[in-house]
C-alpha cells in the first residue's frame, strides 16, 4: 500500500515540477505601428442597381468610383478636418489649417512632394482659380458641372454631388487634363487629382 502511495505522490510532485518549469503563457498580442501615409484606395466602378434603379445622393468618392469617367492619380490626406490650399500652374500647396508648418507642396502631375527650394519657387507662380459655377465638362461617359462648392456628376440615369468641394483643372493639351479636387468636409479633407478621360471614350494619355 505504501509502495502505491509514494508512487502516486511521486507523480503528482513531477506534474507539479513541470507546470513551475514551464508556466502557462497566454499568447500575447502583437501590435504593428502603421504608416502615416495612406494605402491605395480602392477604385471600383459604379453601376446601376439591380433592380434597375439609378443611384443618386451625396457621393465624395464619386472621383475614385468612377474609372470610366476619371483616372485616380494620386491624393494627398493632410489629417486635418479642415485644409485650405492654393493651385499654381505647376504644384498644388496643401496646408492643415493653424499649422504653417504644416505646408507641403506636390508636383500637381504626380502627387510628390516637392524639394524645399523648388516648391518656394512653384508657390510664387500664377494661382490657379477655383472652377467657377456653371463650368461644365464632360470626362469619358460623365457630365459634370459646378455649383458653387458642389460637384454634380451624371452619368445616365446615375446623378451624384460632390459637396465641400473646390476643384481646379492644369492643361498641358487637349488630351491631358487634370482635375484636381480639394475637399473640406471634416471626414474628407483631401486634395486628389484625376485625369478627365476622354468623352469619346479614348484613355487620355498618361502625363509626361
Amino acid at each position: 500500500m505504501l509502495r502505491y502511495f509514494l508512487a502516486a505522490t511521486a507523480i503528482v510532485v513531477g506534474i507539479m515540477l513541470v507546470f513551475l518549469a514551464f508556466p502557462l503563457r497566454l499568447p500575447r498580442p502583437v501590435v504593428q505601428q502603421s504608416a502615416n501615409t495612406p494605402g491605395p484606395r480602392a477604385t471600383l466602378p459604379i453601376f446601376p442597381h439591380s433592380t434597375g434603379g439609378a443611384i443618386t445622393g451625396k457621393a465624395p468618392w464619386a472621383f475614385d468610383a468612377l474609372p470610366s469617367c476619371f483616372r485616380p492619380r494620386w491624393e494627398w490626406q493632410p489629417g486635418s478636418d479642415r485644409i485650405e490650399e492654393r493651385v499654381t500652374r505647376a504644384v498644388v500647396a496643401a496646408r492643415a489649417a493653424g499649422n504653417v508648418h504644416a505646408t507641403m507642396a506636390l508636383d500637381a502631375w504626380t502627387g510628390t512632394p516637392l524639394a524645399p527650394k523648388r516648391a518656394a519657387a512653384a508657390l510664387h507662380g500664377d494661382r490657379l482659380s477655383p472652377l467657377p459655377s456653371g463650368w461644365k465638362q464632360r470626362a469619358g461617359d460623365c457630365s459634370v458641372t459646378i455649383e458653387g462648392d458642389v460637384v454634380h456628376i451624371v452619368r445616365g440615369e446615375d446623378n451624384l454631388t460632390v459637396p465641400a468641394a473646390r476643384a481646379y483643372v492644369l492643361s498641358i493639351d487637349a488630351q491631358r487634363r487634370l482635375l484636381i479636387v480639394a475637399h473640406d468636409a471634416p471626414a474628407s479633407a483631401e486634395v486628389g487629382g484625376y485625369l478627365l478621360l476622354s468623352a469619346v471614350g479614348v484613355t487620355a494619355p498618361t502625363p509626361r
